[in-house]
């Protein structure tokens, strides 16, 4: 069973570091939609579809522009991360948080940053992450479109996470969620294949 490279884009166009993907790309894109599901506090979380897709909108209705979001999500160990932040950031960079001893997964670390001339997320700004792979080197647009990321994958999100830190124990303990609920996700997949 081939297993994809995962590989994570915002924005439609490609960095040459997206050509060590597979040839189907899971695809992360941030866009501006005109409605969507209201986020009342800097941290969220969202799911991928059966296939592993889809595309969500949301708004900020935290009451703070939001300048930078870190994105945790479980992937393979050897999955490679390409990240293109626009069209609300210029800066993207990943890393693993947490590897417990023996496993096949990891939690992940995506942040983006420093804010275009959008300034960021404003308060009352919509927003899209699609996460579905590209059709023919372009976004797809399908809400219900799949992707490389694993049916029912958890993404938990912190906005501002560099100027609105929470407790250490408050991350340990959402950290430890968010792994195991990607660990028991990953567990039921390979139960079903």
């Amino acid at each position: 069973m081939l297993k994809s490279l995962p590989i994570v884009t915002i924005s439609a166009f490609i960095t040459v570091a997206a050509l060590q993907a597979e040839p189907i790309d899971p695809v992360f894109q941030m866009g501006d939609p005109s409605a969507g599901t209201p986020i009342t506090s800097n941290f969220f979380s969202f799911g991928t579809n059966q296939a592993g897709g889809g595309i969500l909108a949301f708004v900020n209705e935290s009451g703070e522009l939001w300048t930078s979001l870190n994105f945790l999500v479980t992937l393979p160990i050897n999955s490679a991360i390409t990240c293109i932040p626009a069209p609300f950031f210029s800066s993207c960079q990943f890393s693993i948080v947490n590897v417990l001893p023996g496993a096949t997964d990891a939690l992940f670390n995506l942040g983006v940053s420093n804010p275009t001339s959008l300034g960021g997320i404003a308060n009352h700004e919509f927003f899209t992450i699609n996460l579905n792979d590209l059709v023919n080197g372009q976004p797809n647009l399908d809400p219900n479109g799949s992707g490389g990321w694993g049916p029912d994958n958890e993404f938990a999100a912190t906005a501002n996470a560099s100027t609105s830190v929470p407790e250490p124990a408050t991350n340990a303990l959402f950290l430890l969620g968010v792994l195991l609920a990607g660990m028991a996700g990953r567990k039921r997949l390979r139960a079903l294949a």
